[in-house]
């Protein structure tokens, strides 16, 4: 009796210092919790004041959906990414993000802070779900593992472009939702609980609303599941089930929406130089050797630039050693993945995360517009820091199944080399991280630093070329104004000499030679860009608009218009046309068709409302001009 009293009472001791101990843990998770998203916050704290750079133009400031805030939404949600910027399907569908930004847009216009806010805190908030997830299914391992592979994640410098250009928003979306569903799905899978799997498929199903990579995860997650949970196959059967009629249900929505838009066409080689290589062996040793380059910034992250295209990355030859040693690496991955996962090998999950994440950017499987960003590494690079921390911790004899620690000292003080090896690292990414961030401050200081990185890019000199001459718009020192089109013209030569074939760059030269009224050099490099696109007649349009022949104009206006009825800038011009000739039926009919397109245009209803007025229609005149001046209050009556 005495004995049996003496068990029960050893067995609750027992009990209740589990607790204690479990109680202990979860304290620590979630001081080490506050403490990845302090610093996930503070390195990026300097990019909060930024300003508008790169795509954010054509998501955000100058795209007419985005700005026309709430009341866009429906419109977001049913049609292509840049809806409201390009007129062609650019093949993507991301309305989550673009919703946002919508959002931010009515609460804050034209002010990119609020959005840098949102980016900053949702990253570091990303960081802190996906601790948590790690935690929970790394119950049997010591809590140093995913304390800090996420320290490394999150600090590692090749996140710059994600957060600090605002359209990736939805890089960090996907990945935040992935996470929260990898929570979610996992504690399904311990629980069996209906509500919990249904949470779950519905973070991953925003995940997919966020961005198309989420569908990598498909695989990803049923992999770690039965990698930790094997004897619970079928509710991971289930739990992959529901994410793939997520995926489904995704796919017919995409395929639905994108099919009411005419497509923008083939991939162009400028944006993804591999499409130029001779054979498909040439092409696919070109792909492998971007692979490795992946891993090169992965391993050395510096320098990082903001464009990879054209000619940055010359199309090496089929066997150069590169491209060999990559391939041969990346085989080595694939072999050692799956032989470690079937040996239970922790560091396999990793690499196979790794390899899985990347490969629907691998330009392997189908070719992308863009051959390589930085971003497009972004759930990779979680495989990587997760490998480098097992391989410390290997290197440091560190111990890696589960121990209890009281706080967060003694977990440090216990395990000092591998923190100190890991601290060492997170460190060096933080410095570089901060320092980069400075760069994206803006278009032009941004185009400026990364020049010197890529004199042989085509896309780089446009863009510093395109932004030299958009700093000095509206400029009234009329020598300040010639110097600058002038240096930016030379920078967009610098691009047409590496790439002759691009429409763009001629149209832009002959646009600044247009401004500056060196009429025969706007001229002949239009009719260069019509040559080889003889479709793209606007520019040479508004060379005739400028030169006063209207009615050459009017003629290439409605070509362009028989092609797209909804182009609004050849329906304004158009209008502009035919009401300097006095023909103000036909200019009220083309600002109607591009007020109804563009229904917040403060200009479009100006121009509606002055075409009235000399049409002696006083009434709509005073209706459309009232319409104009809520838009922008600077205006004055016509």
């Amino acid at each position: 009796m005495l004995h049996h009293r003496m068990l029960q009472e050893s067995k609750l001791k027992k009990k209740s210092g589990s607790k204690a101990a479990t109680y202990k843990d979860l304290n620590l998770q979630k001081v080490i919790g506050f403490l990845i998203f302090a610093v996930g916050f503070i390195i990026y704290s300097n990019t909060l004041h930024h300003n508008y750079a790169l795509d954010d133009f054509s998501t955000i400031r100058e795209n007419r959906i985005t700005t026309g805030g709430l009341k866009s939404i429906p419109d977001i949600f049913n049609h292509f990414y840049r809806y409201g910027y390009y007129n062609l399907d650019d093949g993507i569908y991301r309305p989550l993000s673009v919703a946002i930004f919508a959002m931010e847009w009515s609460i804050s216009p034209n002010n990119p802070e609020l959005a840098h806010w949102v980016n900053v805190l949702l990253y570091a908030l990303s960081g802190v779900i996906l601790f948590f997830s790690l935690a929970k299914i790394l119950r049997g391992y010591t809590l140093v593992l995913p304390s800090l592979a996420v320290l490394l994640f999150i600090t590692h410098p090749i996140h710059t472009e994600v957060v600090c250009n605002i359209k990736s928003l939805d890089e960090i979306l996907s990945f935040l939702f992935s996470c929260v569903a990898l929570l979610v799905l996992y504690d399904y899978i311990e629980t069996r609980s209906i509500l919990k799997l249904s949470a779950g498929v519905l973070f991953y199903f925003l995940a997919l609303l966020s961005k198309e990579d989420a569908i990598t995860m498909l695989a990803c997650f049923p992999l770690i599941f039965y990698f930790f949970k094997s004897d619970k196959k079928k509710d991971i059967i289930i739990s992959a089930g529901g994410m793939g009629l997520a995926v489904l249900g995704f796919l017919l929505l995409r395929m639905f929406v994108l099919s009411k838009s005419a497509h923008a066409g083939a991939v162009d080689a400028l944006l993804n130089p591999l499409i130029s290589a001779t054979n498909p062996l040439h092409r696919f040793t070109n792909e492998i050797r971007l692979l490795g380059y992946y891993v090169r910034l992965l391993i050395y992250p510096n320098p990082l630039l903001y464009d990879y295209s054209y000619n940055h990355f010359p199309l090496a030859p089929t066997f150069d050693f590169f491209s060999v040693s990559a391939f041969l690496a990346y085989v080595g991955l694939c072999i050692y993945a799956v032989v470690g996962f079937i040996k239970k090998q922790l560091l396999s999950i990793g690499v196979l995360f790794y390899l899985i994440a990347l490969s629907v950017y691998s330009n392997v499987f189908f070719i992308l517009g863009v051959s390589m960003a930085e971003r497009f590494i972004y759930f990779a690079s979680f495989g990587f820091c997760f490998s480098l921390t097992i391989l410390l911790m290997k290197l440091t004899k560190t111990k890696i199944h589960a121990t209890s620690y009281s706080t967060i000292f003694k977990m440090m003080e216990q395990n000092r080399l591998v923190m100190f090896l890991a601290f060492s690292i997170a460190f060096t990414y933080m410095v570089l991280t901060v320092k980069r961030n400075r760069d994206w401050k803006d278009n032009y200081t941004l185009f400026s630093h990364d020049i010197r990185y890529m004199p042989n890019n085509a896309r780089a000199h446009s863009f510093l070329g395109n932004e030299i001459i958009r700093k000095v718009r509206g400029e009234k020192d009329k020598q300040l104004f010639f110097d600058a089109n002038m240096a930016g013209i030379a920078e967009l030569k610098r691009s047409l000499a590496i790439y002759p074939k691009s429409v763009e760059v001629l149209n832009c030269i002959g646009a600044s030679y247009l401004q500056i009224d060196s009429m025969e050099r706007a001229k002949y490099y239009y009719r260069e860009a019509l040559q080889l696109d003889p479709n793209d007649m606007s520019y040479m349009a508004n060379w005739y608009l400028v030169k006063r022949d209207y009615d050459q104009a009017i003629l290439l206006y409605e070509k362009i218009l028989k092609r797209n009825p909804n182009n609004v800038d050849a329906l304004v011009y158009s209008g502009i046309a035919y009401g300097t000739i006095k023909n103000y039926s036909k200019a009220i009919a083309c600002f109607q068709n591009a007020v109804i397109l563009q229904p917040s245009s403060p200009k479009i209803n100006y121009y509606l409302s002055t075409a009235y007025k000399f049409n002696n229609d006083s009434v709509n005149s005073v209706v459309y001009f009232q319409k104009a001046y809520s838009l922008d209050n600077s205006l004055t009556m016509p």
